[in-house]
């Protein structure tokens, strides 16, 4: 659907108003390709957060430990959550050293 809004706004596509004809297929296409991607790769950064994570430290003492305040930690956390399409701490881990693909610390 994005891709159809963003050709339609570039001229790329011509619709009349209100046809969203193929639209639907358009976004289901999408979605499709988005699941059979390869899982995002993390930075550097990101895995050494999350091996802080699995040893269960807080964002203070994540940002202690790296040199970087908690607020700078919540951004990366984020950052990671959205890359592994995850919305907790627990599940981010499960999911990072659970599918192997992260290195041993």
């Amino acid at each position: 659907m994005i891709q159809g809004i963003i050709l339609g706004r570039e001229g790329s596509i011509s619709r009349k108003p209100g046809d969203v004809s193929g639209l639907e297929d358009a976004a289901n296409g999408a979605l499709a390709h988005r699941r059979k991607r390869a899982p995002a790769q993390l930075s550097e950064r990101e895995i050494e957060i999350m091996q802080c994570l699995r040893k269960g430290k807080s964002n203070q003492e994540i940002g202690r430990s790296l040199a970087i305040s908690a607020y700078t930690v919540k951004n990366h956390l984020q950052r990671i959550f959205r890359k592994l399409a995850v919305f907790n701490r627990t599940h981010a881990v499960s999911k990072f050293f659970m599918a192997d693909q992260a290195p041993e610390a």
